[in-house]
């Protein structure tokens, strides 16, 4: 288990996958996250993401590898169920980092 802030650090190519699950819920998430995580697809990293339609999730540099319906709390959710997405994160033309457009803006 690795208990340091991995989003701080600029090196990539440690890891040949990563996962990452429901980061696109608030601007300041995908702020710090984004830019860490296109930087990894850049280099030899699978970058995945769960996302089960939220705001900030980007439109541009993902390409979509599965859909379901997955179980939400009803409380919380105001549904019993939501479509959620795998998605791999692709690198940007021109190795920018972070795409400036959002579906949430």
């Amino acid at each position: 288990m690795i208990a340091e802030d991995l989003t701080a650090s600029a090196a990539r190519g440690a890891w040949d996958v990563i996962v990452a699950g429901d980061i696109f819920y608030e601007r300041a998430m995908v702020d710090r996250m984004l830019p860490w995580l296109r930087r990894q697809a850049a280099g030899p990293a699978d970058v995945l993401v769960g996302d089960p339609g939220r705001a900030y999730c980007p439109s541009e540099g993902v390409e979509e590898l599965a859909r379901c319906l997955v179980p939400t709390s009803l409380d919380l959710e105001g549904r019993e169920t939501r479509e959620a997405r795998v998605l791999r994160l692709l690198p940007l033309p021109g190795g920018a980092a972070v795409d400036s457009t959002h579906d949430g803006e």
